[in-house]
């Protein structure tokens, strides 16, 4: 293979003459049945599962997509290779071949071509998209008369997928695992994935590990690595991230049974033994204790996934970001268990005292936003007007009013007719009770609401796109009635 590609030419070409870019008809989930046994898939903007999100019966004719050409969700930008006819969720395109025919292996060698630029597509608009797209150039090899070798890409590929076969069958072969037989407890998991028993739930990182940063960074250019000692966990993807061992104060040795997370590379490891750490390494701890070695290898395979498309800057080494970022588990029920009212009103805190925002001494932020040119904070409460500690001013009445939206419900001029709230169960910083009241005056307005409070999300919750996307497109696709006007719901997935 390394003979031939250095006899290859190669020419660059732009996108826009090897592909066609077509939108697809807008619809989403809730228009389809979805079904394990659904003969179309339904393609959208997820980056897992080759960008299906499952499969559906049919619909119609009028939005079926044609098979055999390739898919690209508007978020991440990533290519997939559709074989079949489809439908499609919105925000979605179609790149489809001028001039040629894909197969398996030609599609494979696009994408990968394509992916590769993703960054480039996402820098760019959603309505640019098409035009970035068009004018990119791609290099591809060609033959002798300039024209493009898709029969070299097809036999590259299927010698690539040869390779790899041969490997996987001489590592089975090695390890003495090539004619296995599965024990009996095995084959009862294999049977429950079968019967379809195992569900698929997204979960918050940080719903199910604290992430902390290392006890001390030590610099690999100012110590001795040797050959024993505690493991030197650094950003490497190689040797589970361990580059030697060092013999240093125990004190700052991070703990055990945790996941390693290389910030810029986003490379883990499970880390069964204390270690000392290098730059940029946050040390991902498990909530339960029923993490071990053995079930830690599937997290981290999830977690890696997770971060795949990720374009690592310095935005990205937060702690927040990590926590936020949602991987796929597998559950037996979807529903809490053995739940502790208690318990999880301990575990919510609080971030403010009473009163929460007119503080009694002037001290929260919406004191300062009834703040005027002469006077920096103002109360806005007659309760901690009465009992401010600081002596402060009232805010006059006109500008309170101003600030409360509700008030507003009662102006004659014309009203927003949808509104989607969310507000996190975990949220510490405002009641439950003003978003639901919020909502339930809209309500009484005949305003359509959509109200829902994401289980376990804190105040700065980052709340499901994929929802809110089709929730926009519904409202400018339609006119709901008042009937849809959706009653209290907590979001668990």
């Amino acid at each position: 293979m390394a003979r031939e590609l250095e006899e290859v030419k190669w020419e660059k070409f732009k996108l826009g003459d090897l592909f066609r870019i077509k939108s697809n008809l807008q619809l989403n989930k809730n228009s389809f049945i979805f079904s394990e046994n659904g003969e179309y898939p339904y393609f959208t903007r997820t980056v897992f599962n080759n960008g299906i999100l499952g499969n559906v019966h049919y619909l119609d004719e009028e939005h079926k997509l044609k098979g055999n050409c390739l898919a690209v969700g508007m978020i991440a930008t990533r290519f997939f290779y559709m074989d079949k006819d489809f439908y499609a969720g919105q925000f979605t395109k179609r790149a489809i071949p001028i001039g040629f025919s894909l197969n398996s292996r030609l599609a494979n060698y696009f994408i990968t071509v394509l992916n590769k630029k993703s960054k480039i597509f996402q820098s760019s608009l959603v309505r640019n998209f098409e035009k970035v797209f068009k004018n990119e150039e791609v290099k591809l090899p060609v033959k002798n008369d300039g024209s493009i070798d898709f029969e070299f890409m097809t036999s590259f590929i299927s010698e690539l997928e040869a390779r790899q076969i041969s490997e996987l069958e001489a590592y089975l072969v090695t390890t003495g695992l090539s004619d296995y037989v599965l024990t009996s407890e095995e084959e009862k998991f294999l049977e429950i994935f079968r019967e379809n028993e195992v569900k698929w739930k997204r979960f918050k990182i940080g719903d199910l590990f604290e992430v902390n940063s290392y006890k001390k960074r030590f610099d690999a250019n100012k110590v001795n690595i040797l050959e024993e000692g505690h493991p030197y966990v650094v950003r490497t993807a190689l040797n589970n991230g361990i580059r030697g061992y060092l013999k240093e104060d125990e004190e700052f040795l991070n703990e055990g049974n945790t996941i390693s997370f290389g910030q810029d590379t986003a490379t883990m490891f499970y880390q069964e033994k204390p270690y000392f750490t290098g730059d940029k390494i946050k040390i991902i701890k498990s909530k339960y204790k029923e993490f071990n070695k053995l079930n830690s290898h599937f997290f981290v395979s999830a977690m890696s996934k997770s971060f795949s498309t990720f374009a690592w800057g310095s935005s990205s080494f937060s702690i927040n970001i990590i926590e936020n970022q949602e991987i796929y588990l597998p559950i037996k029920n979807n529903e809490i268990v053995d739940f502790d009212w208690d318990k999880y009103i301990n575990y919510l805190g609080r971030a403010k005292t009473p009163p929460a925002f007119d503080a009694l001494d002037l001290s929260s932020g919406e004191n300062q936003l009834f703040g005027d040119p002469t006077t920096d904070k103002k109360h806005f409460t007659n309760y901690s007007y009465q009992n401010s500690t600081q002596k402060g001013e009232l805010a006059p009445k006109k500008i309170v009013n101003l600030m409360a939206p509700l008030r507003f419900l009662n102006y004659p001029s014309e009203k927003a007719k949808y509104f989607r709230i969310r507000h996190g169960s975990k949220d510490a910083d405002t009641s439950l009770a003003i978003s639901f009241i919020v909502a339930e005056t809209l309500k009484q307005y005949d305003l359509i609401v959509d109200y829902a409070i994401p289980w376990d999300i804190p105040h700065s919750g980052d709340y499901d796109l994929e929802e809110l996307f089709d929730w926009a497109m519904d409202v400018v696709s339609k006119t709901p009635s008042k009937s849809e006007a959706r009653e209290i719901r907590v979001i668990t997935d």
